[in-house]
């Protein structure tokens, strides 16, 4: 499951909510620059191992920047090409981000070893005005 990472749930809060018998997930994240907002979607090893991680995330009322990491059984972080991307308000983005292709200190991912997926808003690192982002996450998972 997806959780708010404990040492940040003074910034931020997250409750699903259902449109159209689709449940998503709504997370509002205040924005703090040097400390940004985290999801943390654990993983508890998964077989077979997957090929994508997949989210779509839609920010409501202002644009915003997220970022996902991906961290195996060792600690060691890696992170895809594409997996940082900026949200325009109001429209949804589909990410669908090979595990193979994420790289990090060590080399690449090996699928089978991971054990947590971070997705962080990193919009307070280019928007500096404070507040808040409401980004709401629909179909996360792992494939």
């Amino acid at each position: 499951g997806i959780v708010h990472y404990w040492t940040q749930s003074d910034r931020g809060s997250i409750r699903t909510e259902d449109g159209s018998g689709n449940p998503a997930l709504v997370w509002v994240s205040r924005h703090d620059e040097d400390n940004p907002g985290t999801l943390l979607f654990g993983v508890s090893s998964p077989r077979p191992p997957p090929r994508h991680f997949v989210a779509t995330v839609l920010s409501q009322g202002r644009d915003a920047r997220i970022g996902v990491l991906f961290v195996d059984q060792n600690g060691n972080a890696y992170q895809h090409p594409q997996a940082v991307r900026r949200l325009q308000a109001g429209d949804a983005v589909t990410m669908t981000l090979p595990l193979r292709e994420a790289r990090g200190p060590a080399g690449s991912l090996d699928p089978r070893t991971l054990e947590r997926v971070l997705i962080r808003d990193l919009t307070a690192e280019q928007d500096r005005s404070g507040g808040s982002s409401i980004l709401v996450l629909d179909d996360v998972g792992l494939q």
